[in-house]
This record gives C-alpha cells, sequence and structure tokens, in this order.
C-alpha cells in the first residue's frame, strides 16, 4: 500500500522539472550502492509536486512487518556541501527538529559509525528514546564525485539503560526503549543552488495508540526536520563543514 500527503505551507522554491527528472535519471546508476534499509519507492508525481515547492509525504507498507515507512521529498534551498553537513551534525537538531535531545555516545560528532542517543517526546504517548548507529555512503560519495550522497542509521541492537552513564540513564528514566528504526537521507545536487532530498523513517510505534494517529505525527515531523536541515544549512559556522567522508 503506497500513498502520499501534500503540505504545502512552505512552498517556497519553484524548481524546473525537467532539469530535475535529468539529475532523477542520472541518479539511477548510484541507487542500487544504497547502504539504507527499507528504500521507499516514490513516484513521479510525488517529484512532480515536489519541483513545485511542496515537502510530499507519504507512507509505505513493508510485507512481512507490522511497522511501515514514512518518508518525505523535497527541493531544498541549500548547496549539497552545507546541506550535507547539516544532516550529520545530530546533536546541533535537538530542539529545532521534534528531537528533543541528541548525543554522540560513540566516536565522534560528523564522522561515519557515530553512534548516538536520542530522546523524542510523542504527545499521547509514552517518551520514547533510543540509540542509532549511522553510517556514511563514502563508495556512493567517490563514484558520483560528490553529487550523490547517503547518510543511514539503525538501531544499535540489545541496547539498555545499563550501557549509558548515569546522567544518561537518568534522561530515559520511564521513556520506551525503540527497538527497531532504521532511515536515511538521501541527497543530489540539483545545482549550486538546490538539493532533492528523500529522508524516510522505519520505526516501530505503539501497540496503545492507533498507528493512523502515530503515523501523523511522523509525517508532520519529516516536514518540520526537513525545513530545519535547509535552514540549518545557511548557519554560520557549521560545525561539521569539511569534516565528514
Amino acid at each position: 500500500m503506497l500513498f502520499f500527503l501534500n503540505l504545502f505551507s512552505f512552498a517556497e522554491t519553484d524548481f524546473d522539472p525537467q532539469k530535475l527528472f535529468h539529475v532523477l535519471e542520472e541518479s539511477n546508476a548510484y541507487r542500487d550502492m544504497r547502504l539504507g534499509q527499507g528504500i521507499p519507492n516514490i513516484s513521479r508525481e510525488a517529484y512532480e509536486k515536489a519541483a513545485k515547492g511542496n515537502i510530499v509525504t507519504g507512507i509505505q507498507s513493508v510485507s512481512g512487518y507490522k511497522e511501515r515507512i514514512a518518508w518525505g521529498v523535497a527541493v531544498l534551498k541549500a548547496p549539497m556541501k552545507e546541506f550535507w553537513a547539516s544532516i550529520n551534525d545530530g546533536e546541533q537538531h535537538a530542539g529545532k527538529t521534534p528531537v528533543s535531545f541528541a548525543k554522540v555516545i560513540v566516536g565522534e560528532p560528523c564522522l561515519d559509525k557515530r553512534q548516538m542517543m536520542m530522546i523524542l517526546p510523542v504527545p499521547v504517548m509514552t517518551d520514547r528514546w533510543w540509540i542509532i548507529q549511522t553510517s556514511i555512503n563514502t563508495k556512493m560519495k567517490r563514484a558520483s564525485q560528490g553529487r550523490v550522497r547517503e547518510m543511514s542509521w539503525v538501531n544499535i541492537p540489545n541496547a539498555d539503560e545499563a550501557s549509558l552513564t548515569a546522567s544518561l540513564q537518568a534522561k530515559v528514566k520511564d521513556k520506551h526503549l525503540v527497538d527497531f528504526t532504521r532511515g536515511a537521507w538521501f541527497v543530489l545536487q540539483l545545482d549550486d543552488e538546490h538539493v532533492l532530498g528523500e529522508y524516510h523513517t522505519w520505526a516501530s510505534g505503539s501497540d496503545h495508540v492507533p498507528a493512523s494517529i502515530t503515523e501523523s505525527l511522523v509525517l508532520a515531523s519529516i516536514v518540520k526536520t526537513m525545513r530545519v536541515m535547509e535552514a540549518h544549512a545557511a548557519t554560520t559556522p557549521l560545525r561539521c563543514l569539511g569534516k565528514m567522508p
């Protein structure tokens, strides 16, 4: 099952759809190199609406899983290098995106294979927390000469409070540990001032709240996250600029 939701409140960037589809066609050579799990199928119609300045979101079922994928696609006004620095600076996203807390606990901010603990306040439900490990697709970046990039993540299996410091344990007390989450950013350089961002998240929900409510919250969070990353790319200085693989 596949459907999408158009959100028009931030219709700002109107991009030449022919140029967009030309870049999409070129990107097909790199999509088989993707590391992310649960990659959604995004329709031509969704890309057309993205070219008109909309953030387009949708939900996709996955055979054999109760968890469904939430995705978003948008043309964003940001140079590739700055946008790449923006999405890789997870600690700086806290309080701006729906995530309220983010801390690198293994590795270093901005770098590959970093592990990060995150907390997400959720209306109606118990607040959620998880630990993820990121993967930066260096092979794709090299092959495309930096024009196509991917950053993906998966949760650390068997994570628990005992693995955290005392101060971090206090932060997750009485919060629900998310034991299944996957996702990725897939970014295409459109020109010197624009990128196409494809974002998806695939995570377990709550057994006590209808999936329709949970998914509506996730779709809204995707829209907010994409706009925050676009805005963050324009900040100075960018902590991750030039540091990521």
